[in-house]
């Protein structure tokens, strides 16, 4: 019967164990799958939020300088110095005070250059001067590479543009050039002006964005041949022609690349190119390594809990157990298991102590008379009595039927042997009646005791039994309702 509920332990703890990693796994992977799409929710709704940030830094920066080339080209003083200029046949002196105010642009405003083409004389005015005549027409011309640029731009028929080329009058550097039509009250085209950009202050922005937000900026035009970036220039399409409109930007076209990357393209819709922005993914498992840790934490903690109780549980069962194989269920007090007890306890101590063999007098007539139920009620309330005339290190048990045994290791001094012996009897005698039965007869209770003493009288519990049982029956004989303690002369004789 016991290996069989300790099966059904074993049993129970594996199956709390399985239940619990069970749950374990199940709660991890849900609660990765779980954060997982809302990481990448708030990966991809932060990526759209910097990718609008970023189109605005840029689209703000190539505006204001397209705007500067506009109102250039709108100013009074330009237009009425062209008109003066198509008047002129010779170069010299040319015309000191559009250089002045090309300057004054180049000083007071965040450009690298300013310029003006009259259409009329295809005089080039820049912040330094006249710098030469354009004509794209002579291939002997030193300049003719760049000064193709003028037709081509008049060709379009567009109002604005952007032209990416290196600038021949600021050491060849690579520029952005914005260029705008000058065009008189009958809309007659007077000529082109314009300002010019660094390639570096673009690279620049673009590197302080990167820093800012931790991606990688391209800019791309429609083909995507052609890149800008914050450390590489790759030009392929020199002209770009800018779209009249003032529409907002398209919407971020949001896609995942490998190592859980991402990347956003959003259209320069005014310029005709398109930014590309990539930033590096998240280490999935650096993300997760916190909660899984938690889970791992907890799911030992739930272990620890669930042993803990389980050792409990299986220990108190068996305390339980072992307190109903040796309690007698009748009596509450112990039952013949106590021989053993006694039985270790005069091998492990050789104090001297007392041995009580008690036995209820007439206890068969009380039960034929007045029937089971009250002899029982009787057993138990002298059990009770025994029980509490003792100490807890003492031994009292019912070894059967109406019969007692009493071991009280440290009782050894004769006088007091006879005083608790003969407070058992005197509280014995004390129940009239019982509770239970309370319309009984009154009934006479009364004990016969024998007593054995340790070590004099015997060295185990055999002998100290054979002792007292012999001084038992010379109580009952001597007419019951006493006690006698062994004499072993008495015995013998």
């Amino acid at each position: 019967m016991d290996i069989q509920k300790a099966l059904s332990h074993k049993k129970i703890v594996i199956l709390s164990l399985v239940t619990i990693f069970l749950c374990f796994l199940a709660t991890t992977s849900i609660s990765i799958h779980s954060l997982s799409k809302v990481i990448e929710a708030h990966d991809e709704n932060a990526a759209r939020l910097i990718a609008t940030n970023i189109h605005a830094h840029i689209r703000d920066f190539l505006s204001t300088h397209t705007s500067a080339a506009k109102t250039m080209a709108e100013d009074f003083f330009v237009k009425d110095a062209l008109r003066e200029d198509a008047k002129k046949s010779d170069l010299e002196p040319g015309m000191p005070t559009l250089s002045r105010f090309l300057d004054g642009l180049v000083r007071t405003t965040a450009i690298d250059t300013a310029y003006i083409v009259s259409d009329a004389t295809h005089r080039y005015f820049s912040h330094l001067g006249l710098h030469k005549v354009i004509a794209p027409d002579k291939a002997e011309n030193p300049a003719h590479e760049h000064d193709t640029w003028y037709p081509a731009f008049i060709k379009t028929g567009m109002n604005r543009n952007i032209q990416i080329d290196t600038n021949p009058v600021v050491s060849d550097v690579w520029t952005i050039f914005f260029n705008n039509r000058i065009l008189d009250d009958d809309a007659t085209l007077l000529g082109v002006c314009g300002v010019g950009i660094s390639m570096k202050r673009l690279q620049l922005l673009l590197h302080d964005l990167e820093i800012h937000y931790g991606v990688e900026i391209l800019m791309v035009d429609d083909t995507e041949t052609s890149h800008i970036g914050s450390r590489q220039v790759s030009i392929d399409k020199r002209y770009l022609n800018l779209k009249e409109s003032a529409a907002s930007a398209q919407a971020i076209s949001f896609l995942r690349t490998e190592n859980n990357s991402w990347q956003c393209r959003v259209e320069l819709n005014q310029f005709g190119w398109k930014l590309i922005i990539n930033q590096a993914g998240r280490d999935v498992v650096k993300t997760f390594s916190f909660i899984i840790l938690n889970n791992i934490l907890l799911f030992f903690c739930i272990f620890g809990v669930m042993f803990f109780v389980i050792h409990k549980i299986n220990r108190s069962e068996k305390e339980v157990l072992t307190n109903m194989a040796r309690i007698d269920v009748l009596t509450g007090i112990e039952n013949r298991s106590a021989v053993d007890r006694v039985h270790g306890m005069l091998q492990a101590d050789s104090s001297p102590g007392t041995f009580f063999i008690i036995d209820v007098d007439g206890f068969k007539k009380i039960n034929d008379t007045l029937g089971h139920p009250f002899g029982d009620i009787l057993l138990r309330r002298i059990g009770g009595i025994l029980q509490s005339s003792f100490r807890k290190s003492d031994v009292v048990s019912r070894i059967g039927g109406d019969e007692f045994m009493i071991y009280s290791p440290g009782l050894h001094e004769i006088e007091n042997v006879r005083v608790k012996a003969q407070q058992m009897e005197n509280d014995i005698q004390e129940i009239h009646r019982l509770r239970e039965f309370p319309n009984a007869t009154d009934i006479h209770i009364s004990i016969s005791m024998g007593i054995a003493l340790f070590p004099q009288h015997g060295n185990t519990y055999d002998e100290l039994y054979h002792c007292a049982d012999k001084a038992l029956y010379q109580a009952k004989a001597a007419g019951k309702n006493r006690f006698i303690i062994f004499d072993d002369s008495a015995s013998r004789t």
